[in-house]
């Protein structure tokens, strides 16, 4: 189990097992980071803030990639697990919200 606690304003990831104790924490690589979803393989997660998405591994602790977009709402990955779609709801004129579509491969170059 995963999840993103902002203690104290300093946001942790912290990895649990099933018996939902503390097995790993790590700092996210944007101290802004203020989302969390899952990534497609395990030991990835795509990691949100108000400017961008971040593909991160828990493991060696890197940033594999990284996507300058407004803020996402929803990440919808394919069926196969090579392509995700990252959904944001952005307004922009009148106060109409206008949805925009991206996606992104999950395959490493």
């Amino acid at each position: 189990m995963l999840t993103l606690t902002d203690s104290c304003s300093q946001p942790q990831i912290l990895i649990k097992n099933f018996q939902n104790e503390v097995t790993k924490k790590l700092p996210p690589p944007n101290p802004s980071t203020d989302g969390m979803f899952f990534a497609g393989t395990s030991g990835r997660l795509l990691l949100s803030s108000e400017d961008r998405m971040t593909l991160f591994d828990t493991q060696s602790r890197m940033t594999l990639a990284e996507l300058q977009v407004p803020r996402i709402k929803y990440v919808v990955w394919s069926g196969d697990y090579n392509h995700v779609a990252l959904l944001s709801k952005h307004g922009e004129g009148g106060g109409r919200p206008q949805h925009r579509l991206g996606s992104a491969s999950a395959k490493p170059y």
